[in-house]
């Protein structure tokens, strides 16, 4: 079996867990008080599925599933002065101890409204070409995937699309 086909599962089973894991946040958190540090979520929406579990103790929402081979993965997650909250996020050999990766997380939100639509949004990247004779501009999201462009040969003539200089 080659290793491109057991990346190939292993990213699949990623996905097919991250969705998982994604509805019984959604069906949990959506009925939790948005101001209230204690927990109370409604798990009925819930359906158990393989390697994957998740209960409520009051304080912290609590998904669990399986990783690669041996490994299982916990998110807790809560609500702290009234905003969500990554309690922890660890990984253990089942039946070990959890190790955690992560504690006490919160997420920064902000606006985004003061971007231009998709694809409308040119860059100004600038740089010092001096002594240079190629360059290569790579994009990537967050993620993880990237987009390259072949390397670009820099003359003293050479002008970007909008007829601007390139050096």
């Amino acid at each position: 079996m080659s290793m491109q086909s057991v990346r190939s599962r292993s990213a699949r089973h990623t996905v097919r867990v991250a969705a998982r894991v994604s509805i019984a946040l959604a069906a949990a958190l959506s009925a939790a008080p948005a101001l209230a540090d204690p927990l109370s979520c409604n798990l009925s929406p819930y359906k158990a599925a393989p390697g994957l579990t998740a209960s409520v103790d009051g304080r912290a929402l609590t998904l669990t599933w399986d990783g690669d081979k041996t490994d299982e993965i916990r998110l807790r997650l809560g609500v702290t002065n009234g905003a969500p909250a990554i309690q922890d996020l660890s990984i253990r050999r089942k039946g070990g101890a959890w190790t955690i990766l992560a504690s006490n997380l919160a997420p920064e939100f902000r606006p985004v409204n003061d971007l231009p639509a998709f694809g409308k949004h040119h860059f100004q990247i600038p740089f010092d070409a001096t002594g240079k004779k190629w360059v290569r501009f790579a994009v990537g999201d967050s993620a993880g995937n990237g987009a390259f462009v072949q390397p670009i040969k820099l003359t003293s003539t050479a002008t970007t699309s909008t007829g601007g200089a390139r050096r």
